[in-house]
Formats: C-alpha cells, sequence, structure tokens
C-alpha cells in the first residue's frame, strides 16, 4: 500500500492509498483534502485541494465533465479557464432546461421570468455572465482574473446549478 506524504505546509502525516487510486484522501492529522493520483502503486500526483465542490448528481453526465473541467482549471490555478468553462456549463444547464436565445443574456432573462431561476439567481446569473464575458473575449483584464474571481465564479455557478435543478425538481414533484 502506497503512502503519500500529506502536502500541506507543516503536516508530516503519511496518508495510505490504494495501489489504484484517482481521487480525494483526507489527512487524518491535519484534515486537509489531497488530491492523488496513484497508479502500480506509485503515487504519480498528490496536491492540496483547493476547493470544496461538489457535482449535483442530476447533473446530465457531459455537462457534468464541463464543470469538472472548470473546477480542475481552478485546481490548477487557471482562472480565465475556469471562468470561461462555468459560463459554459450555465449555458449548457439552462439550454438542457428548455431556454433558448441567441446570447446568455436572453436565456437567463427567460429562465427567470419561466421561475426557473430566483430574483437572485438572475442576479447572480448576470453577474456571472459579466464575468465570464472577460474571459470569452481577449482583453487586457483576462489576463488579471484571480483565483478569488474564479472562485466567485464557482461559487456562483454551484448556487444556480442548485436553483435550476431544484426548480426542476419542484416543478416535476408539483405535476404529480
Amino acid at each position: 500500500m502506497p503512502y503519500v506524504r500529506c502536502p500541506a505546509e507543516g503536516c508530516i502525516n503519511k496518508i495510505s492509498s490504494p495501489d489504484e487510486y484517482d481521487g480525494t484522501i483526507q489527512c487524518d492529522h491535519c484534515a486537509s483534502v489531497v488530491r492523488v493520483s496513484v497508479r502500480n502503486g506509485r503515487v504519480v500526483d498528490a496536491k492540496l485541494r483547493k476547493l470544496d465542490f461538489e457535482v449535483p448528481p442530476e447533473v446530465p453526465p457531459d455537462l457534468r465533465n464541463v464543470l469538472c473541467q472548470a473546477v480542475a482549471c481552478f485546481e490548477a490555478g487557471s482562472p480565465a479557464a475556469t471562468v470561461v468553462l462555468a459560463g459554459l456549463f450555465i449555458e449548457g444547464l439552462l439550454s438542457t432546461r428548455g431556454m433558448s436565445g441567441e446570447r446568455l443574456v436572453e436565456m437567463i432573462k427567460k429562465a427567470h421570468e419561466e421561475g426557473l431561476i430566483s430574483t437572485l439567481g438572475f442576479h447572480v446569473a448576470t453577474a456571472s455572465r459579466l464575468i465570464r464575458n472577460i474571459g470569452a473575449h481577449y482583453s487586457e483584464e483576462l489576463a488579471q482574473l484571480t483565483d478569488s474571481d474564479a472562485r466567485l465564479v464557482l461559487e456562483m455557478t454551484r448556487k444556480l446549478s442548485d436553483d435550476i435543478i431544484n426548480s426542476q425538481l419542484q416543478n416535476t414533484s408539483n405535476n404529480k
């Protein structure tokens, strides 16, 4: 069984891992969450996870992949890619929920008008869309996006996806 030295600053604990593993392990000494890759009993990679982000299970697999890529970009320190992929995820989620429009702003407005997102969700989606625009087209602001900006967009994305999915689940149960 391979051991991973906890990469948290000041921690000297070793964490055991299965021989074949790709996922996260929590250090039982400092409680840090470590993203670990182990192949053939050898640790290939071990990094501290920067963000605790659960993808709602109702998210379609193709969109789950886009959101997981956004989180991976955040973990890799790429805020521009995080912001763009989070925006693509929201656009895709709205599209799969029947919101149409040539632009994301139209889809967000329609989702609000149809009760798919709350008033707060509307403002969160609008703010997220505006930040995404920085990353969707080259500008000097693109290089200035920070991890904090990307974390904010991911948190807004989490809020929106929860709202959209919960709204759909409520509508489904109300129609029964």
